[in-house]
């Protein structure tokens, strides 16, 4: 049971890293013009958003007020994909990694005490959402998806471990070595997947199905949480 009466945020260091893994993971697949703009708007809001997050221990009242008015800067990025970049598809994509990029800022924020492991998952599947709609709706590269599933992955494991050590050492210690080596460790076996991938392409194997990708994500996922959590 998590004490939600406890000052404590995530940890700053790998929930930058968590934010940008999503975000590269969403410019990967939301690639149509005009979505790489909207997603740097909107991850520019979602910084300022998280900032006033974090100041509203020190300025209750100011911390609000930025934290809002980086929401509404993110909220209003969701305008540009829907414009009609691209058509229905690359919408439904970019719409469903915006969203998930959302997500992971309000848990790593965080928004509510208590509150950011569920946004980390729903940040997380968002992203991931985003590269399997563009499996099936645009027939991307899989090389392009598994880059961008690694980063969905890798994602959510470095909010989770901001999350932790948040709760056990807080943001006055160091804990430089944690913060660095256990996304790196799931960095590294995300690489390692890839490789084993491009390995087989090179062996004359064409692209990789979607229920076959799924089948890598899924395991790399589960065995990256057995190896380190």
């Amino acid at each position: 049971m998590v004490d939600v009466s406890r000052t404590y945020r995530p940890r700053r260091l790998p929930a930058a890293f968590s934010l940008l893994a999503g975000v590269v993971a969403v410019l990967l697949v939301a690639n149509q013009p005009g979505q790489h703009t909207a997603v740097f708007v909107e991850t520019v809001g979602l910084a300022v958003c998280i900032a006033g997050l974090g100041w509203r221990s020190r300025s209750p009242a100011l911390g609000i007020v930025v934290a809002v008015l980086g929401l509404l800067v993110a909220l209003a990025s969701f305008a540009m994909p829907l414009a009609g970049f691209g058509g229905p598809g690359p919408i439904l994509v970019a719409a469903a990694g915006m969203f998930g990029l959302l997500a992971l800022a309000l848990g790593l924020g965080p928004v509510r005490r208590g509150w950011e492991r569920g946004f980390l998952a729903v940040g997380a599947s968002g992203t991931l959402l985003a590269v399997l709609l563009d499996s099936l709706l645009r027939g991307a590269g899989t090389t392009t998806l598994l880059f961008a599933g690694i980063a969905s992955l890798v994602a959510w494991d470095a909010g989770e471990q901001a999350v932790n050590l948040g709760e056990q050492v807080e943001n006055e210690a160091s804990a430089l070595t944690a913060e660095l080596v256990h996304p790196g460790a799931t960095l590294a076996v995300g690489g390692v997947g890839i490789a084993v991938a491009l390995g087989v392409g090179a062996l004359g194997v064409t692209g990789l199905s979607l229920p076959v990708l799924l089948v890598l994500l899924v395991a790399g996922l589960l065995t990256t949480a057995a190896l380190f959590h």
